[in-house]
């Protein structure tokens, strides 16, 4: 799926199942860190 949307990445993480940012904070958080500051804010939207 992630190779039929643009600019999406695919990742992997090891010993994690349904709760990921629970089971697995230390290499979750980083990604969605990386996510969100990679985000950009739609038109108007304060920020």
């Amino acid at each position: 799926m992630a190779q039929a949307i643009p600019g999406a990445e695919f990742v992997v993480i090891e010993r994690t199942a349904h709760l990921a940012a629970l089971e697995n904070p230390t290499e979750v958080n980083p990604l969605i860190d990386r996510f969100l500051k990679g985000a950009k804010l739609a038109a108007g939207m304060p920020g």
